[in-house]
């Protein structure tokens, strides 16, 4: 029998996001949701540190963070909820990107990572994430792609590299001032233990058609010495940098 819970309002947004995360499938998941609804926020703690530490539980990193960031244990602090949600979004939960970024940008409001990471939940389809990046057009406009947009385009088409920069301010700079948002792509690749930010311009079904966009792009663009890239060799190469 499906359980009702009459929520507080100071608990709706972490029952919101537990609930939309299914998990009906972790019964010690379960017990800590208990714990929570129950106010023993040391004993939802425990429960979901040990899944955390044991079975690597994207979801209970998550809700650690939430507890530290409400300040609902002993102990809690700002850099403890970051660290947690860092956590949880390296173990590819879909949430923690977004609130580590807002984490971060609570410090820096012109935080690179920060930007990268909303980026990277909008592109999954994270609603609150889309949405800031609708309210916040000097950060970055939404239409900028990211490495989550490279993954899904089919590796046999072709695109064309612009520039590689060594900031990522750099690629949106660039990107602004030559109005890229609804054609450019940006993904990060390491060299010689320097991380660049290298942007990409298109996506062509084929490497002549590539070629002649090249060829037709305007003077300024063409001017840095763009080259066609196969999608495959963009994508093995967004993969080994997030490994």
């Amino acid at each position: 029998m499906r359980r009702i819970y009459i929520i507080p309002y100071t608990q709706c947004l972490l029952v919101a996001l537990l609930l939309a995360s299914g998990l009906s499938h972790a019964s010690s998941f379960d017990e800590g949701l208990d714990a929570y609804l129950k106010r023993d926020y040391a004993k939802a703690q425990s429960v979901w540190r040990q899944n955390a530490l044991t079975q690597k539980d994207g979801r209970s990193m998550f809700n650690l963070g939430l507890l530290h960031e409400q300040r609902r244990i002993l102990g809690a602090s700002e850099d403890k909820a970051k660290e947690w949600f860092r956590k949880s979004a390296q173990s590819g939960y879909l949430a923690a990107n977004y609130h580590l970024a807002l984490k971060l940008l609570k410090d820096n409001d012109q935080d690179d990572e920060a930007l990268l990471l909303i980026q990277k939940a909008s592109d999954q389809g994270y609603m609150p994430a889309q949405r800031y990046l609708e309210r916040r057009g000097d950060l970055v406009k939404q239409s900028l792609r990211s490495e989550e947009w490279i993954l899904r385009q089919k590796p046999q088409r072709w695109t064309i590299q612009l520039l590689a920069f060594n900031e990522f301010a750099k690629v949106k700079d660039f990107v602004n001032e030559h109005d890229l948002h609804s054609s450019a792509a940006f993904f990060r690749e390491p060299s010689r233990d320097v991380l660049f930010y290298k942007l990409i311009y298109g996506d062509y079904s084929s490497k002549d058609a590539a070629h002649q966009a090249r060829e037709a792009l305007p003077a300024k663009l063409r001017q840095h010495g763009p080259w066609l890239r196969k999608l495959s060799d963009v994508q093995a190469a967004v993969r080994a940098g997030t490994r």
